[in-house]
C-alpha cells in the first residue's frame, strides 16, 4: 500500500507543479500497483553530513520538518485554497489532459513547500520546486525497485520523455535517487513549451520526502547545477 500510495504521490507533484507553474504567468513573475518486492535490508546508518556553506545571494528555507536552501529569487509562496482552485480551473482550460489525471484542486493540498523562480526566462512558465512526504508506516522502501523505476513506467505512459535514473545518492545521510524527465505543456497563452522535471526521493526512518524541480527546458543545462546544490541542501529537521 505505501508504495501504491509513493508512487501516485510523486505523479501528483509533477501534475502539481506543471498547474502552479502555468498559472504563475511565467517569465519572471510569482505568483497501477507495482510487483511487491522483498522488504530490502535496512541500511547501515549513516551520520548525517552537514549542510554545507550557502553560496553566495542562497537563503536557507526552514520550517518545523525540514530545511532547504535555493538562490534568493527563488521565493516561497504560501498557496491557499482559493489560489488552488484558480490554478485547477486555468489547467483545464490549457492542459485538460493533465487536469483530468489530478482529478480535482483538492488532491493540491497538504503541500510542505512551494517556490518560485522570479528570473525565469521561459514565456508562459515559471520554474519552481515543491516539497512533500509520505508517512513510511514502519515499511522498509528500495528507493530503485520501489520507487523510481515504477515511476518511470507510469511517465512513459503519460508520453514524457525520459533522461536519466539515479538510484545511489545519498542526501543528508539517508538513501536517495533521482529521475529526470521533460514533457511539453500548453502556456496561457496557447503556446507549447518543453518542462525539464528532476524528481529527488530521499528515504528517512519515517518518511519520503519528494523534491520535485520543473524548469524550462531552455533553461534546464543552466539550472541543473542549481537543482542539484539544493537537493544536496535539504534536511531532515527531527
Amino acid at each position: 500500500m505505501v508504495v501504491k500510495r509513493a508512487r501516485a504521490c510523486l505523479i501528483l507533484v509533477v501534475l502539481l507543479a506543471l498547474a502552479s507553474a502555468l498559472s504563475a504567468c511565467g517569465g519572471g513573475e510569482s505568483p497501477a500497483t507495482p510487483a511487491a518486492t522483498p522488504p530490502p535490508p535496512t541500511p547501515t546508518p549513516v551520520p548525517p553530513t552537514p549542510t554545507p556553506a550557502l553560496p553566495e545571494g542562497w537563503v536557507e528555507n526552514k520550517t518545523t520538518q525540514f530545511s532547504l536552501a535555493l538562490p534568493a529569487s527563488w521565493q516561497v509562496i504560501d498557496l491557499t485554497n482559493e489560489d488552488l482552485e484558480a490554478v485547477f480551473e486555468r489547467m483545464k482550460e490549457t492542459n485538460p489532459n493533465f487536469a483530468n489525471m489530478l482529478g480535482s484542486a483538492e488532491a493540491m493540498q497538504g503541500f510542505l513547500l512551494w517556490a518560485f523562480n522570479t528570473d525565469s526566462k521561459t514565456p508562459g512558465f515559471t520554474d519552481n520546486v515543491n516539497v512533500r512526504n509520505l508517512p513510511l508506516e514502519g515499511m522498509k522502501l528500495d528507493v530503485q525497485k520501489d520507487v523510481l523505476e515504477p515511476v518511470q513506467q507510469e511517465y512513459a505512459k503519460m508520453n514524457f520523455n525520459f533522461q536519466e535514473m539515479v538510484s545511489d545518492l545519498q542526501i543528508g545521510g539517508y538513501p536517495a535517487g533521482r529521475i529526470t524527465y521533460d514533457f511539453a505543456v500548453n502556456t496561457p497563452d496557447g503556446a507549447s513549451v518543453t518542462v525539464t522535471g528532476r524528481q529527488y526521493a530521499v528515504i528517512t526512518e519515517k518518511y519520503l520526502w519528494i523534491l520535485t524541480y520543473s524548469v524550462g527546458s531552455n533553461e534546464a543545462e543552466a539550472l541543473m547545477a542549481v537543482v542539484d546544490r539544493s537537493a544536496q541542501s535539504f534536511r531532515e529537521l527531527k
